[in-house]
């Protein structure tokens, strides 16, 4: 497996996009952002990450967000990533199981965009 970080600077470091390659077309995605950091700014990131990964030929792109974190839903969501049927229960959070929803982002989606 090869793993990417990929920062954001504006001027400082503001985020951190790792990419986990779990097969040849297909990548694992985890966000990391400073508390308080522009979503918009935050999604011209990911959106340009996302990108370069489909015009060099990736199939999908993947990553797991808490049910309850709603900055990175949305994000998700500006970037072009929709959600899978797909649902984990792992970990707790105040004494509360964590609810992770898999989010997808396919080449085919990317291609529909670019035509749009």
């Amino acid at each position: 497996e090869q793993r990417i970080d990929i920062g954001a600077f504006d001027p400082t470091l503001f985020a951190v996009i790792t990419l986990s390659e779990r097969t040849a077309d297909h990548f694992e995605v985890h966000v990391t952002a400073k508390r308080g950091s522009d979503n918009l700014e935050l999604a011209e990131f990911a959106y340009q990450v996302r990108q370069q990964l489909f015009q060099r030929g990736a199939k999908s792109v993947t990553g797991w967000v808490a049910s309850r974190n709603k900055p990175l839903l949305e994000l998700a969501n500006m970037v072009g990533f929709t959600r899978s049927p797909l649902i984990m229960i792992r970990g707790a959070y105040l004494e509360r199981p964590v609810e992770w929803l898999r989010m997808v982002s396919t080449r085919e989606q990317w291609l529909r965009e670019q035509a749009a």
